[in-house]
Parts: structure tokens; sequence; C-alpha cells
């Protein structure tokens, strides 16, 4: 809803969008995805950690890809 202006119609469609999620992977795997992904713009050698294995972008990809279909499922855009 941050992302939206705090607009009262994205309450059901960002519900919508965590629902979907959840359906998507566990919660442990949505932890370690969603780090990676938010992680990934760190600067310097800490940021080394999420940018450069293969299975931490792998998983960022993952994440990207079904947050993206969760949206557009949802009718939610991205921005």
């Amino acid at each position: 809803m941050q992302k939206h202006d705090g607009k009262y119609e994205f309450l059901y469609k960002c519900s919508c969008v965590i629902d979907r999620i959840a359906e998507a992977m566990s919660y442990e795997d949505f932890v370690a995805m969603s780090t990676a992904l938010r992680d990934q713009s760190l600067a310097g050698e800490r940021g080394g950690a999420f940018r450069d294995p293969p299975t931490v972008r792998a998983m960022a990809d993952k994440y990207k890809t079904i947050q993206a279909n969760a949206n557009q499922a949802c009718h939610v855009q991205q921005r």
C-alpha cells in the first residue's frame, strides 16, 4: 500500500497479492527470497554476498517472478 500512496482501494488488492505469494511458497522461502532481492542493492562487500552467488540471484529472480504474477493476478500495477 505504501507504494500506492496509501490508497484504501489497495488494501484488498495488496491482501490478495500477499495471499498469492503465500500460496506459492513457504514462509521460510519467502524470508530467504525476499531478503536476497532486497539486499542485492547493498553496496560493497556486504552486498556482494547477495549479488554474486548464482543461487542467491536465482532466488531473487524467482521471487520477482512470483511477485509479478501475484500483482498481475490481483490487478496491482508495478511501481
